[in-house]
């Protein structure tokens, strides 16, 4: 059965809002040129120089640096953090 075009519009209306309402509420990224290319950078060459400011360097160079880790040194890493999680919850229910 086929829906009269009045409410073939209004579904149409409905789902163009919705797009449109969705759209709009979504956060606005601006990406300048030196940020682009500094995230480029670091994905073709694991490396994350020291002058690159671009959000979210400072968490990529640390995840670079664990991860570049030999895995002993990496389970010894991840011990220390789960223990100092540890502690902080064992301090915050005091």
């Amino acid at each position: 059965m086929q829906d009269s075009p009045s409410a073939q519009a209004g579904a149409q209306s409905n789902r163009t809002c919705g797009v449109l309402r969705s759209h709009s509420s979504a956060p606005q990224v601006s990406l300048n040129s030196s940020t682009l290319q500094e995230w480029i950078y670091f994905l073709k060459n694991s490396e994350i120089k020291d002058e690159f400011a671009a959000k979210g360097m400072v968490e990529a160079k640390e995840t670079l640096r664990v991860n570049n880790l030999s895995d002993t040194e990496r389970a010894a890493y991840n011990r220390y953090m789960d223990n100092k999680s540890y502690e902080a919850s064992i301090l915050n229910t005091q």
